[in-house]
């Protein structure tokens, strides 16, 4: 495997989780209406934009292996997702679940042996790891689900 940069990684990750489908709609949408690398606050991005995510990354973890062996870095995500639940008959927490199966399936192995995804062979893995944030939105209308994906690479 090849060194890959921050950005090709980026970019490839974002395309994945970008191009994401519900299992069932959200609103009358079965994929995000807005996307971005720039995250928004939910209370700027406007009901009709939503269901919108955004991924971001704000720290990377760098791990010596010992002598003589290549390190390994470890850069963690979080995706930001928004659904409004302002309409009486929205669920928020089944927003919340088809959200997120429709994340989890669009990180679906590539290396299906291997049962890890590799983004095409450019890291070591990338998956869904750590707590994710669920708040239905019962309270003030706004879904909010925050994922923590952590990608490895040399």
């Amino acid at each position: 495997m090849s060194a890959t940069d921050r950005e090709t990684i980026t970019s490839a990750l974002a395309a994945l989780l970008f191009a994401a489908t519900f299992p069932q709609p959200i609103g009358t949408a079965t994929t995000w209406t807005t996307t971005g690398r720039r995250l928004k606050l939910w209370g700027d991005v406007p009901v009709g934009s939503q269901p919108a995510c955004y991924l971001v990354s704000h720290d990377e973890t760098r791990v010596w292996q010992g002598r003589g062996l290549l390190g390994k870095r470890t850069l963690p995500y979080k995706l930001w997702c928004y659904a409004s639940t302002l309409n009486p008959d929205a669920v928020g927490d089944q927003y919340l679940n088809w959200m997120l199966e429709g994340v989890e399936a669009a990180l679906a192995p590539d290396d299906v042996p291997g049962g890890v995804l590799t983004l095409g062979g450019q890291v070591d893995w990338c998956r869904i790891e750590g707590t994710t944030f669920r708040d239905p939105g019962d309270l003030d209308g706004q879904a909010l689900l925050i994922v923590p994906i952590v990608v490895m690479w040399p």
